[in-house]
C-alpha cells in the first residue's frame, strides 16, 4: 500500500503479482494490479485482471469498468458488449446510457436511440442526443424511423415547434405529404398563438409543401418582407431603394434583381423577368453567378419589346448597384401575382448562339444516338448527397445499343474525369464547357440528356431539349409528387425514386425506358418516306 501511495507503480505491481500467486482469486489484489498496469501502460495485464474479476464476480460494476477500459483503448465492439452486459445485470445510470448511445450511434443508430431514450427519461436535458440520432437517420434516408424518435420527444415537449417541424419534415420526406403539411401548419399556429415571428426557412418549407400538393401557386414565405426588413436594419449598407412588394408602382423606375440561389434556380426563374415590361419598369440590373452572365445577357436582351437588362456578377454588394427597388429573383412570380397555370416558358425560352453551336459540331460523331449524362451536382449544395449518385450507374446505359454517351459533368478538381471517360468510351465535354453559353451550344447537338437534379436539368428544359431527370424520393418542391410530367418544362420526363428504392433500381427503370424509346425512334425512322 505504501508503494501505491507513493505512486511507485512498478514496485506495487510486482508485489501484487506475488500476492496473487498465493491467492489468484483475490479480487482486491486483482483490481489494484489492474490500476498499476494501466499507469504503466501494460494494458494486457490490466485487461487480464479485469476479466478475471468479471469471471469471479459478474457484477454490473465490473462490466461497467471493463467497458470503460475498452472504450479508452478504442476497442468499441468489446466496450459495447461489456456495457450492455452491465445494463443486463441491472445498472441504470445516465453515464452508461450516454456511453452506449454514443458508441452505437455511428453504426447502430436504432439501438443507440433506445439508450438515448432511457437517458432522456432520467434526465430530460439529454433529449438533444435523440435529436442528433434522428438527424443521422434522416441523413441516411430512414425518415420514418427519425419521425418515430421525434414523435416520442413530442410527448414531453408538446408545444416545442422545432420538434413539430422536424416531425413534419421527416413525414414529408418519407412521402407522407399531407400528414407532414398538417403538422407543419400546427407548428405555425403555435407560433402565431405565442406571438412569435416564424423562422424564414420554416415558413418556406410550409409554402413549398403547399405548392407540391397543388394547394399554392408559388412557394414564397409569408414572412419574406419581415426578414428583408430585419436584414436591412442589421446591415443597412447591403442594399439601396425599397424592397418591391409587387404592388408599388415601378413605372419608369430602376429595379435591382439578385439571383442569390443556385445556378439551376436562377435559370428556372429568369423566365419571369421579361414580364416586368407589363409593369412599366424602365431598366433592370440583374446580379447572378458568373457562369450565367453570358447566356442571361443573350436571352434577356434579344427579346422584342423587353426591358433593358444589365447583367452583372454577384461578387459586389447590392449597394454597388443603386436602384429604386430591389427583389430576389425567386420571389418575382409570387410578388407579380402569377398563378401556376400562367407559368411561361414550358416549351423553352433559351436559344443557343448559332455561331457557338456550329463551332462545337466537330466534337460529335454521326451515326449514334447522342445521350448526355450528368450524375452529380455541386457537392457543396446541402442536398447533394441525396440527389447525386455514381458515374458507374450511368455507365449501365451502355446496355442500350446504338447510343453514344457524352459527359456533361464539370468540376475542375476532377483530374480523373478525362482518363476515366476515355477508358469507358464516354466523350468528355468538360474541356469545352467554359460557361453556360458554351454548355447550351453543346447540348443542342445531343438527342437526349439524362441527369440528376442540377443546373443542367434546368438549362436543358429552358432549351426545350428532351431531358430525363432522375430525382430522389424527397426531391425539391418543383418536381411533381406523382406522374412524370414537369410543371415547368414540357420537354422533361421525371424519374422519381420511391421511398426506400435504391438508385440501381431507379436506373433500371431508366434503362428500360431508354430501350423502349430507342425502339420507337427506330420505328419512326423506318416509316419515313
Amino acid at each position: 500500500m505504501e508503494a501505491l501511495h507513493n505512486e511507485e507503480w512498478p514496485k506495487a505491481e510486482k508485489l501484487l503479482a506475488l500476492a496473487l500467486e498465493s491467492d489468484p482469486n483475490n479480487r482486491a489484489a486483482l483490481r489494484l494490479r489492474s490500476l498499476c498496469a494501466i499507469q504503466m501502460d501494460r494494458l494486457d495485464i490490466a485487461e487480464a485482471c479485469l476479466c478475471r474479476i468479471a469471471c469471479l464476480n459478474p457484477s454490473s460494476s465490473i462490466f461497467m469498468e471493463l467497458g470503460c477500459f475498452y472504450e479508452k483503448q478504442g476497442v468499441i465492439p468489446k466496450a459495447i458488449a461489456c456495457l450492455e452486459r452491465a445494463v443486463d445485470l441491472g445498472l441504470r445510470s445516465t453515464a452508461i446510457y450516454a456511453m452506449l448511445g454514443m458508441l452505437l450511434r455511428k453504426d447502430h443508430p436504432r439501438r443507440s436511440e433506445y439508450f438515448y431514450e432511457k437517458l432522456a427519461e432520467q434526465d430530460p436535458k439529454h433529449a438533444a442526443l435523440s435529436w442528433e440520432n434522428a438527424r443521422k437517420l434522416g441523413d441516411s434516408g430512414e425518415h420514418l424511423e427519425a419521425y418515430a424518435i421525434m414523435e416520442k420527444l413530442s410527448k414531453t415537449q408538446k408545444e416545442n415547434v422545432a420538434v413539430i417541424f422536424n416531425m413534419a419534415y421527416h413525414q414529408y420526406a418519407a412521402g407522407q405529404h399531407e400528414e407532414g403539411l398538417t403538422l407543419a401548419q400546427k407548428g405555425y399556429e403555435i407560433l402565431t398563438k405565442k406571438g412569435m415571428e416564424p423562422d424564414f426557412n420554416f415558413t418556406y418549407n410550409i409554402e413549398s409543401s403547399r405548392y407540391s400538393l397543388k394547394k399554392h401557386d408559388f412557394a414564397v414565405p409569408q414572412c419574406e418582407i419581415e426578414c428583408e426588413k430585419k436584414r436591412r436594419k442589421e446591415r443597412p449598407y447591403l442594399c439601396r431603394g425599397e424592397l418591391w412588394d409587387g404592388k408599388s408602382d415601378i413605372s419608369g423606375k430602376h429595379l435591382v434583381i439578385y439571383g442569390d440561389q443556385g445556378l439551376g434556380d436562377n435559370i428556372h426563374f429568369v423566365r419571369f423577368i421579361p414580364l416586368l415590361r407589363d409593369h412599366g419598369c424602365a431598366s433592370i440590373t440583374l446580379r447572378v453567378p458568373h457562369p450565367l452572365i453570358g447566356i442571361f445577357d443573350y436571352y434577356l436582351n434579344h427579346l422584342d419589346g423587353s426591358v433593358k437588362v444589365n447583367v452583372f456578377p454577384m461578387m459586389l454588394p447590392l449597394e454597388s448597384y443603386p436602384g429604386d427597388f430591389y427583389i430576389s429573383l425567386l420571389n418575382l412570380p409570387y410578388r407579380m401575382g402569377i398563378r401556376r397555370d400562367q407559368v411561361t416558358g414550358r416549351d423553352g425560352y433559351f436559344q443557343a448562339e448559332p455561331a457557338l453551336v456550329e463551332q462545337k459540331r466537330t466534337l460529335f460523331t454521326d451515326g449514334s444516338y447522342r445521350v448526355g449524362i450528368k450524375w452529380q451536382g455541386n457537392p457543396n449544395q446541402g442536398n447533394d448527397q441525396r440527389r447525386s449518385f455514381s458515374f458507374y450507374e450511368f455507365l449501365r446505359l451502355r446496355e442500350v445499343p446504338d447510343i453514344q454517351l457524352y459527359s456533361l459533368h464539370y468540376d475542375p478538381a476532377d483530374k480523373w474525369l478525362d482518363t476515366i471517360c476515355e477508358s469507358e468510351g464516354v466523350t468528355n465535354l468538360a474541356p469545352h464547357m467554359h460557361c453556360f453559353r458554351h454548355t447550351s451550344a453543346l447540348i443542342e447537338h445531343l438527342d437526349l440528356v439524362i441527369t440528376v437534379d442540377t443546373g443542367v436539368a434546368h438549362l436543358c428544359g429552358a432549351l426545350a431539349k428532351p431531358t430525363w431527370v432522375v430525382t430522389p424520393y424527397n426531391a425539391c418542391w418543383r418536381y411533381p409528387l406523382k406522374g412524370e410530367q414537369s410543371d415547368w418544362y414540357n420537354s422533361q420526363r421525371i424519374f422519381r425514386q420511391g421511398y426506400g428504392e435504391s438508385w440501381s433500381s431507379v436506373m433500371q427503370r431508366v434503362i428500360e425506358a431508354l430501350h423502349k424509346h430507342m425502339a420507337e425512334q427506330s420505328l419512326a425512322s423506318a416509316n419515313l418516306p
